[in-house]
């Protein structure tokens, strides 16, 4: 696809798969608001400091090939926020950017302590119990009320590990691990 392709946004495209690699999911596009282009982002961390004038943000639908875009307002707070996109003028172009995901480059991200990470970080690291056994791959992680909860599968099917000091210890980013403890205690679905 080529910028030519779009209608109703313009932006600067990328192959899909060379972006994908880099990015990370902020949140996605619920809707448009008013009639000057603006739309509604869901964002999936509240305090992330991301959303801000100027800031450039990836917007990509599925499969689709996706388009960077500034931002060039931005209002609310919470979870959904009211952002205006330079290029996205009325709600028509507002309404084509519904479901679209909202991303940014990892290196965007702030640096936290060697021993802190991202949840989407998890995203591929091998599960190992205590002992060394493989369990298999960290797939998610589900947000719950409670806390959040790994979504591990392998080859006896998929293990749903809460994230609680209980069933996970070590997370080591530069291994590729998460060590889990009683894992005789969770349930294995098919």
């Amino acid at each position: 696809m080529t910028p030519g392709d779009k209608t109703t946004v313009e932006g600067d495209f990328l192959p899909r798969t060379s972006a994908q690699e880099r990015l990370v999911q902020l949140g996605w596009i619920r809707r448009a608001h008013g009639i000057r282009g603006l739309v509604v982002i869901r964002r999936m961390n509240p305090d992330t400091e991301a959303f801000v004038k100027g800031a450039r943000l990836f917007l990509q639908k599925g499969e689709e090939d996706g388009a960077w875009h500034s931002v060039r307002s931005i209002g609310g707070s919470g979870e959904d926020l009211r952002v205006g996109f330079k290029g996205v003028q009325d709600r028509s172009a507002a309404e084509a950017l519904r479901g679209h995901g909202v991303f940014v480059h990892r290196s965007t991200l702030a640096e936290g302590d060697p021993d802190e990470f991202y949840f989407f970080e998890l995203v591929g690291l091998s599960a190992v119990s205590a002992e060394g056994k493989l369990l298999g791959k960290v797939n998610g992680v589900i947000e719950s009320p409670a806390h959040e909860i790994l979504e591990v599968q392998g080859d006896v099917g998929e293990l749903l590990v809460p994230f609680v000091d209980a069933y996970v210890g070590e997370i080591d980013l530069d291994a590729g691990q998460v060590v889990l403890h009683n894992t005789d205690d969770l349930i294995l679905e098919d």
